[in-house]
């Protein structure tokens, strides 16, 4: 199943129309795109509200917005590589080899799984401080 936004999980979801759009008591036409993911603010009065006692909004709502941080052990925090703009960087997702341009970031081994990455390469300017 497709699941958009909260949604899935609101008391005030009707259906799915097509089996993807969710229509609700705000939107019995179908939730418009721009309104996914805006759970203040629906329509008619309506916002999002959990379904009864099931803790799957509240679970779904805290991976989102509580997303889980690299290890402070991760091979990049003394990569000659890493962004050195402020002191916690080297957990950010890109650094000078896995830049935006041209990937979608460090992989997701080297980051939370504590993997060697191929392009680590020793700061030895970082001993000397």
């Amino acid at each position: 199943m497709i699941e958009l936004a909260y949604c899935t999980y609101c008391k005030n979801l009707i259906d799915l129309k097509d089996g993807w759009l969710p229509r609700c008591n705000a939107f019995p036409d179908g939730v418009p795109l721009r309104f996914m993911g805006d759970r203040k603010n629906c329509n008619n009065g309506f916002h999002f509200e959990p379904k009864g006692d099931r803790n799957e909004a509240r679970i779904r709502i805290l991976d989102d917005f509580f997303p889980v941080f690299p290890d402070d052990s991760i091979v990049c925090k003394d990569c000659a590589f890493r962004l050195k703009r402020n002191r916690i960087d080297f957990k950010n997702g890109y650094c000078k080899v896995y830049t935006m341009e041209i990937s979608s970031g460090k992989p997701s081994e080297i980051l939370f799984q504590n993997a060697e990455c191929k392009y680590y390469l020793k700061d030895e300017l970082e001993e000397e401080e």
